[in-house]
């Protein structure tokens, strides 16, 4: 849950680095974070993120929040799933998100 909630307040910050890091390898730049300028970014507030199923190498977590409008985001949802692989290192990084 923390490495989701980093993710959103890395996303807020309009920190690209940090949010494309956030990704497993090759994951990032399949998203519209690699394409689109922090400047197009949405906002988030009122974050909130509960675990769900867990193993030792992959985690899904679902978030629900109020994002704004922005010109990346198209309709604003209220909530992603985001789905997490373990690095070998330890770190939790997303291979997928979204609300599918």
């Amino acid at each position: 849950m923390q490495a989701a909630l980093g993710w959103f307040r890395a996303i807020d910050a309009k920190d690209r680095p940090q949010v494309l890091a956030a990704f497993a390898p090759g994951n990032a730049s399949a998203t519209s974070w690699h394409a689109w300028g922090p400047a197009a970014w949405p906002s988030f507030s009122a974050v909130r993120c509960q675990g769900g199923a867990r193993t030792t190498t992959k985690a899904t977590v679902l978030c629900t929040f109020s994002e704004s409008q922005a010109p990346s985001a198209g309709n604003p949802v209220g909530f992603w799933s985001v789905s997490f692989v373990r690095a070998p290192h330890g770190r939790w990084l997303i291979d997928n998100y979204g609300q599918g």
